[in-house]
């Protein structure tokens, strides 16, 4: 089975260059197509791509990926605060400032 045939958009896509194609680096995207970019969410597209080696970025895109990688390389400090919550009190979503 291939990892692209475990999504559960398989029967109904119509995303020429999908992540979860061994051949995904090889693949063109099709302006004309009906859809260009996989809806599938990036975390379901991980968990079906940890289970198959042949991937090239285990079920991400080439710009997901490369972030990854990106991210990967920064400071320890830096990546806790990328990944934290925004503090409620800084933040009061009106876009005014005091």
């Amino acid at each position: 089975m291939k990892a692209y045939e475990q999504c559960t958009r398989f029967d109904r896509c119509a995303v020429n260059k999908c992540p979860l194609d061994s051949n995904y680096k090889q693949m063109l995207t099709n302006e004309l197509d009906a859809e260009r970019k996989c809806t599938l969410p990036r975390r379901k597209r991980m968990e079906i791509g940890a289970g198959f080696t042949d991937l090239v970025y285990g079920g991400l895109t080439a710009k997901e990926h490369s972030g990854l990688e990106q991210f990967g390389k920064l400071p320890q400090n830096s990546q806790k605060i990328a990944i934290s919550p925004r503090n409620s009190d800084t933040h009061s979503g009106s876009g005014a400032q005091a």
